[in-house]
């Protein structure tokens, strides 16, 4: 499901209407079925202000829906690309989140009291925690190729 969103970045009392307004939209997703939402604006890259903008929109609109800025997962030119590994990260960062969160307490349970560490797609490694928020990194070598 797509929401379009049109904004004019250079007159923004305009814009602080049309998001408001579109928090009300927004806030039927949850009914609709969603689990989450995937912001990608155009110059995110450089400027990851706008989605943080409409970030906040959502996020008051539906409080605890899993939002994801593109800007976030990988903050570089090429939209296209830029979302792409957005709305993949999206789709599996709520799974692996949960099945990180669920080893690291049945480790614990278990006693075993060394950090758990994951391996990246690059072979290095990083925390369960980055890995419960950065799983694109798990997923390929560099996010544009997935």
């Amino acid at each position: 499901m797509c929401l379009a969103l049109t904004v004019e970045w250079m007159r923004p009392e305009k814009n602080s209407r049309r998001l408001q307004n579109r928090g009300a939209a927004v806030a039927g997703l949850r009914d609709a079925g969603c689990e989450g939402v995937v912001i990608a604006l155009l110059h995110a890259y450089r400027n990851p202000e706008h989605e943080k903008q409409v970030q906040a929109v959502i996020e008051a609109a539906v409080p605890g829906f899993f939002v994801c800025c593109s800007s976030d997962v990988w903050p570089t030119i090429r939209e296209f690309e830029r979302t792409q590994t957005a709305v993949i990260g999206a789709y599996v960062q709520p799974r692996v989140a949960h099945y990180l969160g669920a080893l690291q307490q049945a480790l614990t349970q278990a006693g075993v009291t060394a950090e758990l560490k994951v391996t990246k797609s690059n072979g290095g490694v990083m925390s369960a925690e980055r890995g419960k928020a950065e799983c694109v990194q798990m997923i390929c070598r560099e996010p544009h190729q997935v």
